[in-house]
């Protein structure tokens, strides 16, 4: 799945690491890879900002319950 995000030039990488962690999120129980991903985001220039706006949607959109947890390991990421 995520290959096909990777392998394809019609996304910036700034795109590709903003669906891989909505991806991530979505799965659960995947932190590690969310942790790296986040890290991996922030390389490509994203700031923690736009990182919080993003946790902020997938609360908003997909459940409390994801977003809190994808809260929970951007806040370890910005320590």
């Amino acid at each position: 799945m995520f290959y096909d995000i990777f392998a394809r030039d019609v996304l910036t990488w700034q795109q590709r690491e903003l669906a891989t962690v909505g991806a991530l999120a979505g799965i659960g129980n995947v932190n590690p890879q969310l942790t790296s991903h986040f890290r991996a985001a922030m390389n490509t220039r994203l700031t923690p900002a736009q990182l919080q706006e993003a946790v902020n949607v997938l609360n908003e959109t997909v459940s409390t319950d994801t977003g809190s947890n994808a809260q929970a390991v951007l806040n370890n990421v910005l320590k």
